[in-house]
């Protein structure tokens, strides 16, 4: 989910999840931590899906000549083995979870979203800090949007 740092084109970004308990190694959609792919020990995670496995992704898909969405996330899952300590981006091995397309969440809103512990949510449940940024998020990618339209 959208919750990492811009990675190429108008709307990309990453992220990468750590599993949220003791020996879990899954992830729910509420069950997992967003870290900052801008942070020094996981720059390396986005360099290298960027300018490596994304094209190779692409040609194996017969997708190389077709341009990215406007809006894209990709979600990365620590699949390092149990044994090894969480943690060191260069020992962690990191799977690619899934990519959307189609409507990029902001885990900033993830308190109004319907659940069935929360089956009533609505967007005054997300705290005012997360809501400024899911605003200034928004308003980042509204301004990609509007660039690449020429509006």
């Amino acid at each position: 989910s959208a919750g990492g740092s811009a990675g190429a084109g108008a709307g990309a970004a990453s992220s990468a999840a750590e599993p949220s308990g003791e020996g879990d190694r899954t992830a729910a959609s509420d069950a997992y931590t967003v870290l900052d792919l801008e942070e020094p020990q996981y720059r390396g995670l986005l360099d290298q899906f960027l300018q490596e496995d994304l094209p190779r992704l692409q040609a194996t898909l017969g997708l190389e000549q077709e341009q990215l969405p406007l809006l894209w996330t990709a979600d990365f899952l620590d699949s390092t083995d149990p044994g090894v300590p969480s943690g060191n981006a260069r020992r962690t091995r990191w799977a690619l979870a899934e990519f959307n397309c189609t409507c990029p969440g902001l885990p900033q809103c993830f308190a109004a979203r319907c659940c069935p512990g929360q089956p009533c949510a609505v967007f005054w449940d997300i705290p005012p800090e997360d809501r400024a940024v899911a605003r200034q998020l928004g308003d980042l990618i509204g301004e990609g949007v509007r660039a690449s339209l020429g509006v």
